[in-house]
């Protein structure tokens, strides 16, 4: 869970909190903005949300810090606490609450869902309007291209036909068969201009605007027959190319550019005004003047384009229904009629134009208002107006209670079964009915009119989408134990984070006229004649859903962005990839067999029919024979059982649909190779993506405690036997496997219980992680209350248990003063006896007088962590990893980032990243978690590059044992404390204080360098994700920038003990190494030749330096000196280390011998070290 304080992005200049109402009237009156704008990036879209809400928050820290008393540092871990001065209030200085306030406050209590959710609607109102200045600017110039327009002097105009068209000016429309008309009509200047949409009703979104003008098209522009085969769409066009002209001549206008908002038969001109609003976009279109055409000759079941025509003369005219070229017109036809009640509507109510502000903010941040096909802010608007209408919503609602009650009349509804409709009676005979709109259009929502469906041009997909999402919305604000603000309105949900597997189909021409012949009826063609990429994402759609079933619980496309070019260029090729997300159903995605009906029935067929070869008849347990198609083997990894789904999908796409595989990039586990075992596996073991290395790591582990357990004659009862290792809770990088008995003859010489490491070795033996635990005895007064003697009963504990172990189970073991190595099934595990009470005892302190404190320090923090949060963190993260399967390769792939970009243990725990990604799917809102590793994963490099750690808690709660009162007090005590908490500040149920983890790393300046690495990451995933999804593309985010450093100190290959888990380690395939059955003597475990050179120049230059590697087989070690170290010290005997003396003027000063800590990094890694390459800056000294 994250403990949103303020929002997403940088902290903005402190501002003074208000409680001011909404904008005027006079101030709504300047909005005449565009409902289908084109808006700024998510990020730049966000960043404007955030600057105002992030203050209010700001303040009160900053309203704190100014009361705190500055703590004074001792040397000690944690500052000793002063008690503040508490002031005495003064009755006489304190005033009543006014009525206003008391008014206000019962209005909060009533008609909004908190104080501080209310004072954040109203900051972010405020800050998504666009420009107070720039809105003034727009009117007057609304006003002279109002002017231009009308009076265009229309006497010398030429008729409205293709002979005429203005050369400078390109047609929009695509290639049409040529028609025949039988007359002609001229150009007429518009009957009127003026602006329409959402700045026309104030509740447009910044921080750039967008202005929506229409002109209205005379009468007698058109014919009798104009509505026929695309005859109005060609005048309309060159009505506005004409425009365009005259445009082009004027001093309004710097710029103008085709659009295609809805289909292609239906552009609109965007014209970019000149001087201090080139930064406004104002969108021209036209309509037809009221009573041009009767609507009911646009109906849904009417034909308005003739077969003959559309083949040029091939096919007979059937008269087949044509609503969607119908709608195309219809729409155009009832613009004006709609926009009069909705501005009627929203006149003078405040409150319905701030929902409709936060419904389109809601719908931008899911990318659900996006293009052509989207659910788009226009439509949400005429949603409210029709609720309104409908008595579901009133003029005495808040926005928030506005807001509310769409979100639940979108998840309680259905468009696609029972549509809506704004039209409360039948104005004419001839109106269509709502089951007649059905019988054509998957979603429908009728206009004021009864003639329009709104949504006629969204997808089936997109509704349901639209629709979970509000479910979710209403969900995130009936749960009091987050911060739903922050969940619905400030976060970004990009496309590629929202879904398991991502399916991108490029699109040419040629290929898809020959699917959609194969596929779909001739009826459909007509009647999608000028929409087929439409038809097309149907087919393919439908054919997924047919197929995946079940193992589906969201099928999904990416919304096509609106296509625009110059007026003087070729309309370029509208083909766009189709980007399909799938989302899918833990409970059947991961079955191996997909089970279809029993033979002797009739759906048997359509399933052969649908799997061909792939379909035989199988026997199940339940005496069944029924037909099914077997996707793996028995037994196999969970990897590939999640990939079952990618599977099918390619099935179908290259076999039914005859998609070649070119066209196809399917996105699923491109970079799991990366953390997968390279060198050796043990025989018979089926790795995957290592989760069953993990699980043989914990089973052996659990048969190793029973058996401690059981031990006889202990002086002490064993309460419990903790693991502790990361590969008990599976989220080791790479897991440790079976076999590591395997001979070590050239790196150490065999002793009588365990190989030992020779003096001199030529290669550096390979790494085994030694898998820890801890033992913990029962409680007894016989322990003494000396440190040391404590130690010295555990090295005889260690030698109890290891012998005991040896005698009963023919274990191999081998004790050491503080644990004890076993050899069980090819693992080593490292067993701690603890004993609680020596946490105390470290932290005595006794005085000179004989009175006793009790302080933290290292050792005592460091034994803590061992003996009372680790286990608990380990139990907790292995229920969630049993839980999400996906979560701990989610996380792995998130260690093995962070080690290729130089940032190990040292620098950024190992346990705050699981505890980060834990995060993910505990409080994943406004997303929902996912059962493929990889989106997780960049969702973690979402929450690295959009999150202001200073700002904003995480808090971990596993299995919701952090109730209210405990969010509030954590949320408290990070406020109050902040400047005393680590940067990073994470709390568990185990660890409210949220530093036990981050108390030293990661510093400030390292998580600013991690926000950076990650936005950058994330951007090149998601292109390459979209182009060719290739391994070895997406690895360049796994390769380090090391232009930064000072100096590269570079490590011999053959001393590298984990060479093997290198990113660019190649292989043809692992060896695979047989499990020793009998006992044999424990392996070298536990050495690095690196990171024991990392830890001496950690230890002996720590004050100069930072060093940088990749734990993983990174080849370099980057070394970075501090900025201080290069300042001129005293001569004094503290300050001689490293340094040199130097004269400067009469004073002797020491100064940094950089040379001599170079040759020191080569003493110290002498055989080790290859070379050491310093930066430009250094090498000349």
């Amino acid at each position: 869970m994250v403990l949103k304080m303020t929002s997403i992005g940088e902290k903005s200049p402190n501002k003074k909190m208000t409680t001011e109402e909404s904008a005027s009237e006079e101030e709504n009156d300047e909005f005449i903005e565009s409902d289908e704008e084109s808006l700024p990036s998510d990020n730049a879209f966000t960043d404007a949300i955030n600057q105002s809400v992030a203050s209010k928050r700001q303040l009160e820290f900053d309203t704190d810090e100014e009361e705190d008393v500055e703590d004074e540092r001792t040397g000690e871990h944690e500052p000793p606490k002063r008690k503040r001065k508490k002031k005495k209030l003064s009755t006489a200085n304190m005033k009543p609450p006014t009525a206003e306030e008391m008014i206000r406050l019962r209005e909060t209590e009533n008609l909004f869902h908190s104080n501080l959710f209310r004072m954040q609607i109203e900051e972010m109102i405020k800050e998504v309007r666009p420009n107070k200045s720039v809105r003034k600017q727009v009117k007057p110039w609304i006003e002279k291209l109002k002017e231009l327009l009308l009076n265009i002097d229309d006497s010398a105009q030429k008729p409205l036909t293709g002979k005429f068209w203005p050369p400078e000016v390109k047609s929009p429309l695509p290639h049409l068969p040529e028609e025949v008309s039988k007359g002609e009509s001229s150009f007429l200047k518009p009957l009127s201009v003026s602006a329409v949409g959402s700045y026309a009703a104030g509740c447009c979104l910044g921080p750039s605007l967008s202005v929506d003008v229409v002109a209205v098209m005379p009468k007698k522009c058109f014919l009798k027959e104009d509505y026929l085969n695309g005859r109005y769409h060609r005048k309309r066009a060159h009505y506005l190319a004409l425009l365009a002209r005259v445009l082009q001549g004027s001093e309004l206008v710097a710029g103008v550019r085709w659009g295609l908002p809805w289909d292609s038969l239906s552009p609109h001109l965007i014209l970019t005004p000149t001087g201090k609003l080139d930064k406004v976009q104002v969108t021209l279109s036209v309509v037809p003047q009221q009573d041009t055409f009767k609507l009911s000759r646009f109906s849904p079941d009417k034909n308005n384009i003739r077969e003959s025509w559309w083949s040029c003369g091939q096919m007979e005219d059937c008269r087949t229904a044509t609503p969607i070229y119908n709608m195309s017109v219809m729409r155009e036809l009832v613009m004006t009629a709609n926009e009069a009640v909705r501005q009627q509507t929203l006149e003078n109510n405040n409150n319905l134009k701030e929902a409709i502000t936060l419904l389109r903010v809601w719908l931008r941040q899911r990318q659900l208002d996006v293009g052509p096909w989207g659910f788009s802010g226009y439509l949400a608007s005429m949603l409210v107006v029709a609720l309104f209408h409908l008595h579901r919503l009133n003029s005495m609602m808040s926005s928030y209670q506005i807001t509310r009650n769409v979100w639940l009349y979108l998840g309680q509804t259905d468009w696609t079964k029972e549509g809506l409709t704004m039209c409360s009676t039948k104005q004419e005979d001839n109106t269509p009915s709502l089951q007649d709109f059905h019988s054509h259009f998957e979603v429908v929502f009728v206009d004021t009119t009864g003639h329009c469906n709104l949504a006629a041009g969204i997808h089936r997909l997109t509704y349901q989408r639209v629709k979970q999402e509000a479910q979710l919305a209403v969900q995130c604000l009936d749960n009091q134990d987050m911060n739903s603000f922050q969940a619905l309105f400030m976060t970004p949900m990009p496309f590629l984070l929202q879904f398991d597997h991502i399916i991108r189909v490029k699109t040419k021409k040629k290929r898809m006229e020959m699917l959609l012949r194969k596929e779909s009826s001739v009826e459909n063609r007509i009647n999608n004649c000028f929409t087929m990429e439409a038809l097309f994402t149907s087919i393919v759609t439908g054919m997924l859903e047919t197929g995946l079933g079940g193992r589906l619980e969201v099928l999904a496309y990416q919304l096509p962005v609106e296509q625009q070019w110059s007026v003087a260029e070729e309309c370029p090729k509208k083909y766009q990839s189709l980007v399909l997300g799938l989302r899918l159903n833990t409970e059947t995605a991961y079955s191996i067999v997909e089970k279809g009906p029993p033979a002797n029935e009739p759906q048997a067929a359509e399933f052969r029919a649908l799997w061909g070869s792939r379909c035989e008849l199988r026997r199940f347990r339940d005496g069944t024979v029924c037909e099914a198609v077997v996707w793996a083997k028995l037994g196999a990894p969970l990897a590939e059982r999640r990939l079952v789904t990618k599977q099918m999908a390619m099935y179908l796409l290259e076999r039914r649909l005859d998609l070649f595989p070119s066209c196809l990039t399917y996105v699923a586990d491109q970079l799991e190779p990366l953390i997968k075992e390279k060198a050796f596996i043990p025989d018979g073991l089926e790795y995957g993506s290592g989760e069953e290395a993990s699980q043989a790591v914990v089973r052996t582990f659990d048969s190793l405690a029973k058996q401690v357990r059981e031990l006889p004659d202990l002086p002490l009862d064993v309460a419990g036997v903790h693991g502790i290792s990361a590969a008990l809770r599976g989220v080791e990088v790479f897991p440790p496997l079976a076999g590591g008995g395997r001979p070590q003859a050239k790196t150490g010489m065999e002793g009588p219980t365990c190989w030992v490491l020779t003096k001199f070795f030529g290669k550096a033996p390979e790494y085994i992680i030694p898998i820890e635990g801890v033992i913990e005895l029962g409680l007894s007064r016989k322990w003494p209350e000396d440190p040391e003697a404590i130690r010295r009963i555990r090295a005889a504990l260690n030698i109890h248990i290891a012998k005991a172990l040896l005698d009963k189970y023919d274990l191999q073991t081998q004790a050491y003063t503080d644990h004890v190595d076993v050899f069980k099934e090819g693992f080593v595990f490292r067993l701690r006896v603890v004993y609680p009470r020596e946490v105390v005892l470290l932290k005595e302190c006794k005085a000179p007088d004989g009175k006793v404190s009790y302080r933290d320090t290292p050792e005592s923090l460091q034994l803590e962590k061992y003996t009372l949060h680790l286990p608990k963190l380990t139990g907790a993260l292995h229920g969630l990893q049993q839980q999400w399967p996906s979560m701990g390769v989610a996380c792995r792939l998130a260690k093995r980032w962070l080690c290729s970009q130089l940032l190990d243990n040292s620098h950024v725990p190992d346990v705050a990243t699981e505890l980060l990604v834990a995060s993910l799917f505990l409080s994943p809102e406004p997303f929902r978690p996912l059962a493929q590793p990889q989106p997780m994963f960049l969702r973690f490099l979402h929450l690295l590059a959009h999150t202001n750690f200073h700002l904003e808690p995480i808090v971990v709660n596993f299995n919701g044992n952090l109730k209210k009162e405990d969010l509030m007090e954590i949320e408290s005590h990070f406020r109050s404390e902040r400047t005393a908490l680590p940067p990073l500040y994470i709390a568990t149920q185990y660890d409210k204080s949220g530093s036990v983890w981050t108390r030293e790393a990661p510093t400030l300046p390292v998580l600013l360098r991690l926000a950076g690495l990650a936005s950058q990451s994330l951007t090149v995933l998601e292109t390459k994700f979209l182009s060719s999804a290739l391994l070895e593309e997406c690895k360049v985010v796994f390769r380090p920038p090391l232009e930064l450093y000072d100096a590269l100190i570079q490590l011999k290959a053959l001393q590298l003990a984990r060479l093997s888990q290198a990113v660019d380690y190649e292989t043809d395939s692992p060896f695979q190494l047989k499990v020793p059955k009998v006992r044999r003597q424990i392996p070298i475990t536990g050495f690095d030749p690196v990171q024991c050179y990392l830890q001496e120049l950690r230890e002996s230059y720590s004050d100069f330096a930072l060093f940088f590697h990749d734990t993983y087989g990174g080849k370099t070690i980057g070394v970075l000196f501090k900025p201080s170290a290069f300042e001129k010290q005293e001569f004094k005997v503290s300050h001689v280390n490293c340094r040199k003396p130097v004269k400067d003027g009469k004073k002797h000063l020491l100064t940094l011998n950089l040379s001599a800590i170079i040759e020191d990094f080569y003493i110290l890694g002498i055989g080790l070290v290859k070379t050491i390459d310093l930066s430009p800056k250094y090498s000349q000294e």
